[in-house]
C-alpha cells in the first residue's frame, strides 16, 4: 500500500494513463494484500464459537472505513478546488465557471468563449486536488503501517463470559 501511495503521489500533469493505471494496480495490490492477513489477525484472537461475530465485525468496519475514507478524501479534493476558485490569477477570474459543477464545460471544449488559460488553470486546480488526496493517502498508508508495527505479536486467545 505504501509502495502503490508513493508511486500516485509521484504523478504529474504529463504523467501518462499507463503510469497512472500501473500506481493504480500497485496500490489495488496492496489494499488486496491486507485484506486476508486483517481477518486471520482479528480472528485467531477468538475462539471457533466467535468467529462469525469477529469477521461480520471485520467487515463492517472495513465498509464503515470505505465510507468515511471516501467522505474525507472528497472533502480534501474539494476544499482544495473551492480554495483554488475562490483565488484565481486576475486575468481569469471572470472567465471561471460558476459552480465547481461546470469544470466539465470548460475542460470538454464547449464553451466557444473559453480561453486556453482558464483550461489549463482547471486543469491545475482538478491535478492539485486530486494530488492533495494522494497525498493524504499516502500518509494515511504510513499510518497504517504504525499500526500494524504496534500489533502485539502474540496473544492469548480472548474470552467472552
Amino acid at each position: 500500500m505504501i509502495g502503490g501511495a508513493a508511486l500516485t503521489t509521484l504523478l504529474g500533469p504529463d504523467s501518462t494513463v499507463w503510469a497512472a493505471a500501473a500506481a493504480a494496480f500497485v496500490l489495488g495490490v496492496g489494499f488486496g494484500l491486507t485484506a486476508s492477513p486483517t481477518l486471520v489477525a482479528v480472528q485467531s484472537v477468538v475462539g471457533w464459537d466467535r468467529r462469525g461475530v469477529v469477521t461480520g465485525a471485520n467487515m463492517f468496519s472495513r465498509s464503515l472505513g470505505s465510507a468515511v475514507g471516501a467522505a474525507v478524501f472528497g472533502a480534501i479534493a474539494n476544499a482544495t478546488l473551492a480554495d483554488r476558485f475562490a483565488h484565481p490569477p486576475a486575468g481569469i477570474g471572470a472567465e471561471l465557471p460558476e459552480h465547481l459543477d461546470a469544470t466539465s464545460v470548460v475542460l470538454g471544449g464547449h464553451s466557444q468563449s473559453t480561453q486556453p488559460a482558464v483550461a489549463d488553470y482547471v486543469r491545475a486546480a482538478l491535478y492539485d486536488a486530486a494530488h492533495h488526496v494522494f497525498i493524504a493517502l499516502a500518509v494515511l498508508a504510513v499510518l497504517g503501517l504504525g499500526a500494524l508495527l504496534l500489533m502485539p505479536r502474540r496473544s492469548e486467545r480472548l474470552t467472552f463470559d
